[in-house]
């Protein structure tokens, strides 16, 4: 990452595609049943349709928001398909939250639905919120000709702003 933000361009946290990922779905979606729908928005950046739901109880949360530059990140590769390196917060609890993200692709089929704290959730649709997976983000813009999105998300990383990170215990 140092390499990354010194030069700022995300290839040197970026590899080549391997295969297309699978779906991430972190709870059952009959657990949205029943739950408050807060609202829905269309995100550009990930060409999906995000939808944010209340539930009646809280579950622990499937990602953190932490400063960029908190020494407890880890910057790693999963295992799979992943291109870009993905930001996992060591040693650290995720919180409780009532709170969950449904993200389905344009065409109506599910993308991931998971658990968020409620930084995540914006207070009206596409008001900022601090960005998860922001290496892919940024090469995404970069891809996309999109230099001030692009910068943007560099000195975000590099001012140490918050980010959405998953935690790795």
């Amino acid at each position: 990452m140092p390499r990354a933000l010194q030069t700022g361009n995300p290839q040197h946290v970026t590899r080549k595609p391997r295969r297309k990922l699978p779906e991430h779905v972190h709870i059952d979606p009959e657990q949205l049943h029943g739950a408050e729908k807060l609202f829905q928005e269309t995100s550009e950046d990930h060409n999906s349709v995000n939808t944010y739901y209340k539930m009646d109880h809280s579950t622990k949360a499937d990602c953190i928001v932490i400063r960029a530059d908190d020494s407890c990140i880890k910057w790693m590769y999963p295992d799979g398909a992943r291109q870009c390196a993905r930001a996992y917060a060591c040693g650290i609890q995720p919180p409780m939250t009532p709170f969950v993200k449904k993200c389905a692709n344009c065409d109506g089929s599910l993308r991931t639905i998971h658990t968020v704290p409620p930084e995540l959730v914006p207070s009206v649709p596409n008001a900022p919120v601090p960005p998860g997976d922001v290496v892919a983000l940024w090469q995404r813009r970069v891809q996309k000709g999109d230099k001030d999105g692009a910068n943007e998300i560099c000195s975000l990383l590099r001012q140490g702003r918050l980010i959405c990170v998953y935690p790795f215990l």
